[in-house]
């Protein structure tokens, strides 16, 4: 088994903490989509457990789980009762809803890799006591094969593309911007996801480009210049390597959204207004691109 390394990893010393995951599936065909978070809260070794849903045709719901959750550090797996969230099968059956399929990755954020363990994790353990949680992406992009089953329909997947991240820490930022597209026609096997957060002397971002056989990174800590602004209703983003030269550059507008609220570990609430539908294009490494599935969105405590 593929051990993601640095989702390992867990601030010491810490008295709250909080692990939450995500799942969206994309059928682009039928301009369909279906979201699931689970999302694990604790503080003063009390935990919670919540669960929420949502589909191009339906809101969000929620509701906590009893069970005692399993979570791991090591894989981006999470486990209770019968149910299984994992980076290579989702078996969920939970409030009138079904999740079952298998995933075939095609590419992630490159972390299971482990190249030169040791030397990376020292120097992110440092960069990592000024943020307060860890971003991790086991499946950048999959394809799922099985089924979903909600209150109103079933859907029977065929390669519908899946997309996975991985939230672990002991807070969250006072806001967090992100975009993730893995539908790029130009670019079949890829996929890129480009993020900012305010840190105490800035902000911090990150970009990451993934395909099959390597997953490229830059990121501020690195000396890249990463920027991602929501502007009006839409976002502008641009990444320049540490030599200056441009990596990417494009822009992106809202679709539907989707607010979905969650408590953090400091008693307040985090607001994600996330759109699965919107529209962004832009020019990586000199070619253009486009796509009508991105995930994005601003979130923000409030």
């Amino acid at each position: 088994m593929e051990i993601d390394y640095r989702n390992a990893y867990r601030y010491p010393g810490k008295g709250a903490w909080f692990d939450f995951w995500n799942c969206r599936v994309v059928l682009p065909g039928e301009k369909k989509w279906f979201f699931i978070m689970p999302h694990i809260v604790s503080v003063d070794s009390k935990k919670k457990s919540f669960f929420y849903f949502c589909s191009s045709d339906s809101e969000i719901s929620m509701s906590e789980i009893s069970e005692d959750v399993q979570v791991s550090e090591k894989n981006a797996d999470i486990r209770w009762k019968d149910n299984v969230f994992s980076s290579r099968e989702m078996k969920i059956f939970e409030k009138d809803h079904e999740w079952n399929f298998s995933i075939d990755m095609v590419c992630t954020d490159g972390t299971e890799r482990g190249e030169d363990t040791r030397a990376f994790n020292v120097r992110e353990k440092l960069h990592l006591r000024s943020l307060p949680f860890i971003h991790r992406v086991p499946t950048m992009k999959g394809y799922a094969n099985g089924y979903i089953k909600t209150p109103k329909e079933r859907v029977s997947l065929e390669d519908a593309i899946v997309y996975q991240a991985k939230n672990h820490g002991p807070d969250f930022p006072e806001s967090w911007t992100w975009l993730h597209v893995n539908i790029i026609p130009q670019f079949p096997n890829a996929s890129f996801e480009i993020g900012m957060m305010p840190v105490k002397d800035g902000f911090e971002g990150i970009f990451r480009w993934a395909e099959k056989d390597k997953t490229k990174v830059y990121a501020s800590f690195l000396g890249d210049k990463v920027f991602l602004e929501a502007k009006n209703d839409g976002f502008v983003f641009s990444v320049k390597d540490k030599h200056k030269n441009e990596v990417i550059k494009g822009k992106a507008s809202h679709g539907d959204k989707k607010e979905i609220n969650f408590p953090t570990p400091g008693g307040e609430t985090f607001v994600t207004p996330e759109s699965f539908n919107g529209y962004v294009s832009g020019v990586y490494l000199g070619k253009f691109f486009e796509s009508e599935h991105p995930a994005l969105g601003k979130g923000f405590k409030k």
